[in-house]
């Protein structure tokens, strides 16, 4: 086992001829097979938006026979006003941006998990700001009604 920093890893990786891939400036936080350093696992998803921080509720203890060691980063790949969607080892996560809950999981474990606060309001500050370029854009021509 290497006893080398994180940090040791990524410069390894950039020597070796790594690419870097951090659309949102963020820190590499993954290394793929393939040398690609993301800033999350799902990075390079198409959809893929920033990261988000899912928060275990309760304490730490085996779920499906794995240890649960708390707080998982996942990929956002979509929103709107009401919903998001995550992406976490290869698995969707649908959450409510009412409250951060958890809707739908691919695992039994919806009321264990909840997005970080400060995520769900980035995720509705998006949305809005969203909201507001869509309300200003000009219709075309075609789409604007007549009143004749």
């Amino acid at each position: 086992m290497s006893s080398e920093t994180w940090e040791e890893s990524v410069e390894a990786c950039k020597r070796d001829g790594g690419k870097l891939h951090t659309p949102n400036g963020l820190p590499v936080m993954c290394i793929r097979y393939d040398n690609l350093m993301l800033e999350c696992e799902h990075g390079d998803h198409p959809d893929y938006i920033f990261p988000v921080t899912a928060k275990l509720i309760g304490e730490p203890e085996m779920m499906d026979g794995y240890p649960v060691e708390g707080d998982e980063l996942h990929a956002l790949i979509y929103h709107d006003d009401s919903i998001a969607l995550t992406l976490h080892e290869c698995s969707y996560f649908v959450w409510h941006l009412r409250d951060g809950k958890l809707i739908r999981s691919p695992f039994n474990d919806k009321d264990r998990w909840q997005l970080d606060a400060a995520d769900v309001q980035k995720i509705r500050e998006r949305s809005a700001a969203r909201a507001l370029i869509e309300k200003t854009r000009k219709k075309p021509r075609w789409f604007v009604r007549r009143t004749r």
